[in-house]
């Protein structure tokens, strides 16, 4: 999981070598400023990691196979984090010094963004999201079937 430190703006990953219980981290990671609140975690705020980036897909260096999932395309002007564009190559590449990643990406389709709306927090977007992604899953499985083996 993917946090944000509240007040510094540091990132961290939460593992199972963290020692953060995995529903502590998972509610860090949802935590979206001004719609949730900041979970503390060893006496310090956390947000969620999307305030780095939406993938955070950079902290996958190093695996053979990565599979990155997005919920929609990123802005390359951005200066939030790791673009998932830069963040893709840099995998491939093995940019960091650790060997080159083969690299699968899902972003949601158009059906999926339109199913999100104008605000995928409203509540009115959860049940026409998740059946929107879904839908694109089904399709999508073979394809990511194939990447596994």
């Amino acid at each position: 999981m993917c946090v944000v430190e509240a007040e510094t703006g540091d990132f961290r990953v939460l593992d199972s070598a963290s020692g953060v219980e995995l529903s502590r981290a998972v509610a860090a990671s949802c935590s979206v400023p001004l719609v949730f609140p900041p979970v503390t975690i060893d006496g310090r705020a956390y947000v969620d990691g999307g305030m780095r980036s939406a993938t955070n897909a950079d902290v996958a260096a190093g695996y053979d196979r990565v599979l990155v999932l997005a919920c929609g395309p990123e802005d390359p002007a951005s200066p939030m984090g790791p673009q998932l564009d830069a963040a893709v190559a840099s995998l491939r590449a093995g940019a960091d010094g650790s060997a080159p990643s083969e690299v699968l990406v899902l972003t949601a389709d158009e059906v999926s963004l339109a199913a999100f709306g104008p605000n995928s927090l409203a509540d009115s977007s959860r049940v026409p999201s998740a059946e929107a992604g879904r839908a694109q899953a089904a399709g999508a499985a073979d394809a990511v079937a194939a990447f596994w083996a």
